[in-house]
C-alpha cells in the first residue's frame, strides 16, 4: 500500500495524467466530489486499463487540494487487508478527500468495507474508490452495507472511437485502418 499527499501527490497526478483528455463523466464526478451534502462513497469500477485511475488523478488535480487529499494505491501482490487500510487512514484524520485506488484488491474487502461509509463518508469526508472487481463492490454492498446506496458512475466499456479520443489518436489514418479491417 502506497500513500501520497501534498506535493508528492500533485507530482504523481501530473505524471499519470499527461497526454490523456478528460472523460465525458468527469463533470458529473466533480459535482459529486464538491457537493457538501453528498455523503455517499463513490466507486469507479470497470475492466482493467479503462482509465479509472487516470480519471481519479484528473479529479484530484481539478480539486487542487493536495494537502487535504490522501491517495492510497493498493497493490494486488502485497495482500493488504482492510485493517491495513484502516490504520493508514487513521494516520491522516484531517483529510477532506480519501482517494483509494484498486480497493477491491484488499484481502477482506467484502467483509470489512463498511467502515468507509460509516466512519468517513458519514462524517463528511469524500471517499472515492476504484476497483477492477465489480463483483467485489456488489457483494460488499449486499454483505456489509458498504455504500448506503452507492454512486457507481463508471461504465465497463469504452468504444474504440472514444478510446482514440481519450488517447489523442484521432487521426483519419487510424479510423481508416479500422474500417478496412471491418470491410
Amino acid at each position: 500500500m502506497e500513500l501520497y499527499t501534498g506535493e508528492t501527490l500533485k507530482e504523481k497526478c501530473l505524471e499519470m495524467t499527461s497526454g490523456f483528455d478528460c472523460r465525458d463523466i468527469s463533470d458529473f464526478l466533480h459535482a459529486l466530489m464538491i457537493d457538501k451534502r453528498e455523503r455517499r462513497t463513490i466507486a469507479l469500477y470497470g475492466l482493467r486499463r479503462t482509465g479509472k485511475t487516470v480519471m481519479m488523478m484528473q479529479e484530484i488535480l481539478r480539486l487542487n487540494d493536495f494537502d487535504r487529499t490522501l491517495f492510497v494505491s493498493i497493490d494486488e501482490e502485497k495482500e493488504d487487508s482492510i485493517q491495513d487500510l484502516r490504520d493508514a487512514l487513521a494516520e491522516h484524520p484531517d483529510m477532506r478527500y480519501y482517494v483509494l485506488d484498486e480497493v477491491t484488491y484488499l484481502r477482506d474487502f467484502i467483509a470489512g468495507a463498511a467502515f468507509l461509509a460509516n466512519k468517513y463518508s458519514a462524517a463528511g469526508h469524500k471517499v472515492l474508490m476504484t476497483g477492477t472487481n465489480s463483483l467485489g463492490f456488489a457483494l460488499a454492498k449486499e454483505v456489509s452495507f458498504l455504500f448506503q446506496q452507492p454512486i457507481f458512475p463508471m461504465r465497463n466499456f469504452i468504444g474504440w472511437l472514444k478510446s482514440q479520443f481519450i488517447m489523442r489518436k484521432r487521426s483519419s489514418e487510424n479510423i481508416d485502418r479500422l474500417f478496412f479491417k471491418i470491410i
